[in-house]
């Protein structure tokens, strides 16, 4: 009997579709990330509140069951839906008043999660729900509800989702009308971080030294070296050869090429295409924020302030949301107390931070030291991206602050597990989880700072004996392929074939000049004339 499909491996599919196969097929599961499981105690807490919230409201609520769809029960309540293959637990069904009938009854799903910020997946979640629905009504739902944190209702269409689902369905069931499905190969994506396999995953990709560890490098890219052979980082480094910049063209910036990134990793060398700028103007302060994106709320700002060689932390944290406007003004209140001075972070969440901050908690009062701010920010993985390249699978603040020499306290210290650490801090109250996010916060802070004076180091050739083994893309000797050219081969035995294919080349193949046309056209008569005269 084939496996039943439910949401969990629809929803898998889209993420990855090797993580929809092991579901299906494989026993023995991965150990889930802990912030899933915090999500799924928040949908459980959400699903008690929104419960309650219905039977205050309505007295014919009832349990799931065939009869109460016959009936046509206004409400019911943790249905399972079954059709053929297709499985899926809903929270909550509700009557459509205006399709229902003495003969039929219609009904739309409620799906209840445990965030506040709804995502495209729970968006296909609750559209598979009302695939399996329509199976069992002959009427597919227009529109469906998702419940999220503070039991705010969100309305969600799926008519357009629902396409998505039958194009998914139709490979899944390609799998379970196979005796013996072939598993998808290993590809890393971002959403490896929460998958239950990610470990298994990312051990078998290292050990095939597979593309999809180049962080950022899309499936389309990868497929499209598969097709020219070239399936593993070392093959795709052979790939990459320096371009000239095209004159007229220097003002624009340099192109990323994910070929530099693994010939980096291959030589484990830095490569530099072109010294940044680094603005240093004043005191340095090197900003990092922690928060909670799926509330839109920020708790711990860290600043790092150098004056010369002394060197002072600063950490403003909040307890809850009503304390963010409080951690916001101490902010800038430090910076205020600096004449001048240079901004430094690390990639967009600090600059989001500064324009919702400034916009929620407006003041006139504070308009000056904003201008004064955002003039003054810099973004050192601006610096770095197209134009340094790392000798690590990924720009990210912990891969080249970790190859820098930067040390992190925790092991699995990671923006997610910073969410954990955060929850468990508001159940608990414990002191330890507190000092935990700060002591991650501050080394998040001296690895920016670390980065930003290396590539000051590469801008200004300060390289120390080049302890890190830096090495100007200018320095790379261009393999001239495409050129004209006697080639020099390691074996005899290939050069004289390639003397043999050259010499028919030029037998079957005859060139002329075509400069001047009038030469060509006195040419071709000339040869005209010749065979002719014979």
């Amino acid at each position: 009997m084939p496996p039943a499909i439910t949401p969990e491996v629809v929803v898998a599919y889209a993420q990855c579709p090797r993580k929809a196969y092991k579901l299906l097929y494989t026993d023995t599961q991965g150990r889930p990330h802990e912030y899933l499981s915090i999500l799924e105690e928040e949908a459980r807490k959400n699903r008690e509140n929104h419960v309650k919230k219905i039977m205050g409201k309505h007295s014919d609520v009832a349990p799931y069951s065939p009869e109460g769809v016959h009936k046509g029960t206004p409400i019911m309540l943790e249905a399972t839906l079954v059709s053929e293959d297709l499985q899926a637990y809903v929270d909550v069904l509700t009557r459509m008043e205006e399709t229902s009938s003495q003969r039929r009854h219609n009904y739309t799903p409620t799906l209840i999660v445990g965030t506040h910020k709804i995502s495209q997946e729970q968006k296909l979640h609750l559209a598979f729900i009302g695939y399996v629905l329509s199976n069992l009504q002959k009427e597919k739902p227009t529109y469906g509800t998702i419940v999220g944190g503070g039991n705010q209702s969100h309305t969600t269409a799926l008519g357009t989702l629902y396409k998505d689902i039958g194009h998914i369905l139709r490979n899944l069931r390609d799998w379970t009308a196979a005796q013996e499905p072939e598993s998808p190969p290993v590809i890393l994506n971002r959403h490896c971080p929460l998958c239950l396999f990610h470990k298994e995953c990312e051990a078998k990709a290292k050990e095939q030294d597979h593309l999809s560890l180049l962080k950022n490098i899309s499936e389309r890219e990868i497929t499209a070296q598969n097709k020219k052979g070239i399936f593993t980082v070392t093959q795709f480094s052979y790939t990459y050869h320096p371009r000239r910049r095209r004159k007229g063209k220097d003002n624009q910036p340099p192109k990323y090429y994910h070929s530099l990134k693994a010939l980096a990793i291959r030589d484990d060398k830095i490569y530099v295409v072109e010294k940044p700028k680094v603005p240093q103007s004043g005191t340095l302060i090197f900003l990092d924020v922690e928060g909670v994106p799926d509330q839109d709320f920020y708790y711990l700002i860290g600043l790092l302030v150098t004056e010369g060689d002394s060197t002072k932390a600063f950490s403003f944290w909040a307890h809850n949301p009503s304390e963010e406007e409080k951690i916001w003004r101490e902010f800038l209140t430090t910076l205020q107390g600096y004449s001048e001075f240079t901004l430094f972070h690390y990639g967009s969440y600090e600059t989001k931070f500064i324009e919702r901050m400034s916009k929620k908690y407006s003041r006139e009062e504070d308009e000056e030291i904003l201008q004064k701010i955002k003039s003054s920010l810099v973004n050192t993985l601006s610096l770095i991206y197209a134009n340094i390249y790392f000798p690590t699978y990924s720009n990210s603040l912990k891969d080249i602050g970790s190859y820098l020499g930067q040390k992190w306290t925790e092991e699995n210290a990671t923006g997610l597990q910073s969410l954990v650490w955060r929850h468990t801090w508001e159940v608990t109250r414990e002191s330890t989880f507190k000092k935990i996010l700060l002591q991650y916060n501050l080394e998040d802070c001296f690895a920016l700072k670390k980065i930003t004076e290396a590539v000051e180091n590469i801008t200004n050739k300060n390289w120390e004996n080049n302890i890190y083994n830096i090495a100007l893309i200018d320095d790379i000797k261009l393999n001239a392929i495409h050129r004209f050219q006697h080639n020099k081969f390691i074996f005899e035995d290939f050069d004289f074939i390639n003397k043999c294919a050259y010499f028919d080349y030029q037998r079957e193949k005859i060139y002329f000049r075509d400069k001047n046309k009038r030469n060509s056209i006195s040419l071709k008569k000339v040869f005209i004339k010749q065979e002719t005269s014979h």
